[in-house]
C-alpha cells in the first residue's frame, strides 16, 4: 500500500493499491496487462490515468472514499460499469457517447463505497 500526497508518478505494475488522506495524488498506469486494484481516498483528490494501459476482460477497481474526488481517465475502447454503493455521491461519465466502448470486451468495473464524494470518468484523447 502506498500513502501519497501531491505525488505524480507512473506505474507499470499490474495491480495498484493507493491511498490518500487530506492530499492529492496523480498516477499514470502504463501496464499492458492491468489486473485491477484498490484506491482509498479520504478528503482528497485522486487522478488516475489509464489512457496508455490495457486490460483483458473484466477488471475491478475497488474504491473506498469519503469527501473526496476521484477522476479516472480511460481509453475510448474500454467500457466502464459501476457497481458502487454510494451515499450523497455522484458517479459521472464525461466521455462522448461515441467513445464509451459499449460493445467492448474490455470492462473496468467500479466497486466499493463512496460517501459524499465524486467519481468522474473521462477520456483524455
Amino acid at each position: 500500500m502506498e500513502i501519497l500526497s501531491g505525488n505524480i508518478s507512473s506505474n507499470t505494475e499490474n495491480f495498484i493499491d493507493l491511498s490518500t488522506i487530506f492530499g492529492s495524488l496523480k498516477r499514470t498506469v502504463l501496464s499492458k496487462d492491468f489486473k485491477g486494484g484498490q484506491v482509498k481516498n479520504v478528503f482528497g483528490s485522486m487522478h488516475l490515468d489509464f489512457t496508455y494501459a490495457d486490460i483483458n476482460g473484466i477488471v475491478t477497481l475497488d474504491i473506498s472514499q469519503a469527501f473526496g474526488e476521484l477522476m479516472i481517465a480511460v481509453p475510448s475502447d474500454w467500457r466502464v460499469e459501476s457497481d458502487l454503493s454510494h451515499f450523497c455521491s455522484l458517479v459521472e461519465e464525461h466521455r462522448s457517447y461515441e467513445s464509451r466502448g459499449y460493445n467492448s470486451k474490455k470492462v473496468l468495473l467500479l466497486k466499493g463505497l463512496s460517501l459524499f464524494a465524486v467519481v468522474d470518468v473521462v477520456s483524455l484523447i
